[in-house]
């Protein structure tokens, strides 16, 4: 019962990850991390080490995506074996930046954690980004109109092809 537990727990951890770069919450963001923890994400971003360069990260993520959306999933939890274990997992990511500019990314997390005094924290989170697309239109809403941009006719017109 213990394994189910701690993976539940990974779990939870890992949407709280989510949970702080989007609500936005600095408090919760740093919350998940070993104070001696790498954190990696592709260029342009880099890899820092402890909780105050993620911090810092942090703060840069939010200046330069002030609306975001993680949508993890797939989650694969290998272990736990003692108080270790690691997970694969893929996410998409939706969100504006600064600029307006709509997004979407997907992107494939490795992770390795570390219970520290009975609590799972991320000892390394490598996010791989696979693709971050911009949409070309600066984000203004989601008015009806643009809600979804397939039109009846458009389906008819790639169903007859």
């Amino acid at each position: 019962m213990a394994r189910a537990e701690d993976r539940e727990a990974i779990r939870e951890l890992i949407a709280r990850y989510a949970h702080g770069l989007d609500l936005p919450d600095r408090d919760v963001f740093l919350g998940v991390w070993a104070p001696d923890a790498v954190y990696k994400v592709d260029e342009p971003f880099g890899e820092t080490v402890g909780i105050e360069a993620i911090g810092k990260a942090w703060d840069t993520f939010q200046v330069l995506f002030p609306y975001n959306y993680h949508h993890t999933m797939n989650i694969v939890i290998d272990g736990p074996h003692g108080d270790r274990a690691s997970s694969t997992s893929f996410v998409l990511v939706t969100g504006a930046d600064r600029r307006g500019t709509a997004w979407s990314a997907s992107c494939t997390y490795f992770d390795e954690f570390a219970r520290i005094d009975g609590e799972w924290k991320f000892t390394r989170r490598y996010d791989q980004v696979n693709y971050m697309t911009p949409c070309r239109e600066p984000y203004d809403g989601l008015s009806e109109e643009k809600r979804i941009y397939l039109t009846p006719e458009d389906v008819e017109e790639m169903l007859a092809q």
